[in-house]
Order: structure tokens, then C-alpha cells, then sequence
């Protein structure tokens, strides 16, 4: 080959490629290099040889800009939803989304004995559980919560407050030789609560609030407590009185499935909202042994003696309406929503029985509806649901 034309190649290979040199000490702004295009890495900037003049020297280098690695994509849930989980997140957004709503009409009274950093945390715990309601209410005037905050050393205190508040047939919820308040053990370390109207569909109806914060206790409030209770203060601010055919399930049925759905959130928490839903069926199965092989009809039979009489629940216990009416509550979320759930307590409030208002928003007779809230039952319990 032509010795020219090699020269040539080689001087044009050198001047397509121009290769990054070793950082090494001379190499600083201003500094001189050897070669135009050369370029030398140090510390976080690459410098390149320019020419100015006949002179060559560093430029001031450019920083070296590290790729930012792309976020890895949470994998989507390997599992299907299922209804009551859907239930479950619907109701987290209700509470998240109503966050911009304003404070709950309560007035508050402590107890000279009460702990009260672990009040003022429950009034804040229980103001955040009513913006939910707020917004339901969308601004309408209800009834104001007259709540009263106390520890367990406060019977007395407690008892006084009753008598004056409750002139006319005191509700004395708080047993002092069992040391029980309702259907709650009171200790050191106990967050227990219960509600009373006074005078109700009267112009001095009162809704009463009673709460105990045991003085050691560290914990912040129970959220399933506080969204259960928030529940009855929404209700009973709104319906001095329920029908006097009201299932027993119905009231205790709401606060339930609200505490039980906001108990943990089921995005992060999942396997701790099953373990939850899983005590709620055992406390079912306690009082009804065969509860995984009834049938509709069986389930029917059931629903039709909790009817009567009213609330109470004559012949069942506590825990039992509370754990049978959170699953008949799914159904009714699921299928009829909050806001025509509040219609529902409208109606209540207008002085609509509960076979009215069924045939009414529900387009049902109590029959009817048995039957459907007798096959969900049959959905949780013989179907593993």
C-alpha cells in the first residue's frame, strides 16, 4: 500500500476516535493538554482539551449525570378480590376522600381523673372517623354528641354525671361489682365504651356518649372501636328513634362492618382483615353450630327471630347480632350504597316502620329481603366466602 495513503488512514483514524484518558493530576481547568478532543475523567466531571489560540488546555468539564434507574413496578395482586374486600375498599376511600370535611358537633366532657393527652388523642382519633359521616350528611343539621371522657377509677364522678344528664330513667350501663361497663371489662388498660338517648323525638332529646380511658392505657385508640362508635353517633344523631320493627341486627349490623372494614387497612394489611372477618364467623358459629351447612331456608328461620322485640335481640347475645349483622351489612353496602342507606335512615326519622322503608327503597317486602340476606349468609358460610 502507498505510504501516503497509510499516513493518511492512521492520521484520519486518529481523529474519528479520540479516546478518554486516565484522570491523572495535571488534568484541572485551565491546565495543559496534549491533544484537541482528548478527554479525562475526575471525580464527577469529564474534561475535554480544547484549543484556544495556539494554546491547549482543559475546559471547565461537564458533571457526570447519572442514570436515575427506573422504578420496579409493584406486581398487581396474584389474587382475585373478593366482594366483601371490594366492600372493604370502598370504605377506605370513603373515609380518605372525606378528610377535607369540617369537625363533628360534639360537646365534651373529662373527668377530673382522666388521662388527658389520651383523651385529646381519642377526640382526634373520633373527629377523623366523623368526617366520613360529614360527608354523608353533606351538611345537614344534626344533633349535637354530648360526650362525656373518663377513667376507670371515676364510678362515682361517673354516676353523678348520669343523674344529672339522665333525669329520667338513668341508664346505670356501669356495674361497680363486676366492674363492667356494658359488655366491657374495665381495667387499667381498657378503651370501653357505650351510648344512650334521653327524651328521644322530644325537644330536650340528648344523645349521651360514654367513654373509658383506662389510666394506663398506652395504646392509640382502637380504631374498629372508634369506627363502630362513630357509626352509632352518625345514626343517632341523625334518628332519635328506631322503628319498633327494626331487625336487632340492623344497627349494631352497620357499626360493625365500618369498625371491622377500617380495623386495618386491607391494601397492606390484608391477612390481619381476614383474621378479623374469621373471628366475626366464629362468633356467628358459636351461637349457630351448624352455620357452614345451612341452607337459604335455614338462614331464613334465623333472620326471622331476630326481629322481635326491637333491638335487644331477646334470646341472642350481644355478639351475635353484632357478627351476623356486619355480614348482612356486605350485602346491603354492596348492593344499595351509603347514600341510600341514608335514606333509609330518613325514613326512620320521618316515623317509617322497617317493612315500609324496605318496600320503599328496596323495592322488597321483609320477606324478600330475608331471602336474599339468607342466600349472602350462605355465601360467607357454606361457600367459604
Amino acid at each position: 500500500m502507498n505510504k501516503r495513503l497509510v499516513a493518511f488512514l492512521s492520521l484520519l483514524s486518529i481523529t474519528l476516535y479520540l479516546p478518554v484518558i486516565p484522570a491523572h493530576s495535571a488534568t484541572k481547568v485551565g491546565a495543559k493538554c496534549t491533544q484537541v478532543g482528548i478527554k479525562s475523567v475526575v471525580g464527577n466531571r469529564t474534561f475535554t482539551c480544547i484549543k484556544s489560540g495556539k494554546k491547549l488546555f482543559w475546559n471547565k468539564g461537564l458533571v457526570i449525570v447519572k442514570p436515575t434507574p427506573t422504578p420496579t413496578a409493584t406486581p398487581a395482586p396474584t389474587y382475585e378480590r373478593k366482594d366483601w374486600e371490594i366492600v372493604y375498599l370502598k370504605i377506605w376511600d370513603e373515609l380518605n376522600n372525606a378528610q377535607n370535611q369540617g369537625t363533628f358537633p360534639f360537646v365534651y366532657r373529662l373527668s377530673p381523673t382522666v388521662n388527658q393527652a389520651k383523651a385529646s388523642e381519642s377526640i382526634a382519633a373520633y373527629d377523623k372517623a366523623m368526617k366520613l359521616w360529614l360527608a354523608i350528611l353533606n351538611g345537614a343539621e344534626v344533633s349535637p354528641v354530648i360526650w362525656t371522657i373518663m377513667s376507670e377509677k371515676d364510678h362515682a364522678w361517673w354516676k353523678q354525671v348520669v343523674d344529672e344528664q339522665e333525669k329520667i330513667n338513668p341508664n346505670y350501663a356501669w356495674d361497680p361489682n363486676t366492674n363492667m361497663l356494658g359488655h366491657c371489662g374495665l381495667s387499667l388498660r381498657a378503651f370501653c365504651g357505650y351510648g344512650n338517648t334521653y327524651q328521644s323525638n322530644t325537644p330536650n332529646y340528648k344523645f349521651l356518649q360514654y367513654n373509658v380511658i383506662g389510666s394506663g392505657y398506652a395504646d392509640f385508640p382502637n380504631s374498629n372501636t372508634v369506627n363502630h362508635e362513630s357509626v352509632h353517633f352518625y345514626q343517632l344523631s341523625v334518628v332519635q328513634g328506631f322503628p319498633r320493627d327494626l331487625p336487632c341486627w340492623y344497627v349494631e349490623g352497620q357499626a360493625s362492618l365500618y369498625g371491622g372494614a377500617l380495623e386495618f387497612n386491607l391494601t397492606s394489611e390484608r391477612n390481619s382483615s381476614i383474621a378479623q372477618r374469621e373471628r366475626f364467623k366464629n362468633i356467628v358459629r358459636q351461637y349457630q353450630s351448624e352455620a357452614n351447612t345451612y341452607t337459604s331456608k335455614d338462614w331464613v328461620v334465623v333472620l326471622q327471630n331476630m326481629y322481635q322485640p326491637h333491638i335487644s335481640c331477646s334470646g341472642q347475645q350481644d355478639y351475635f347480632k353484632y357478627a351476623a349483622g356486619m355480614f348482612i351489612w356486605e350485602y346491603l353496602y354492596s348492593n344499595y350504597g351509603p347514600k341510600l342507606m341514608h335514606q333509609v335512615l330518613l325514613d326512620f326519622k320521618a316515623g317509617k316502620l322497617f317493612a315500609q322503608t324496605a318496600q320503599d327503597k328496596f323495592n322488597l317486602t321483609v320477606d324478600q329481603l330475608n331471602v336474599k340476606l339468607a342466600e349472602h349468609l350462605v355465601h360467607i358460610f357454606a361457600q367459604g366466602n
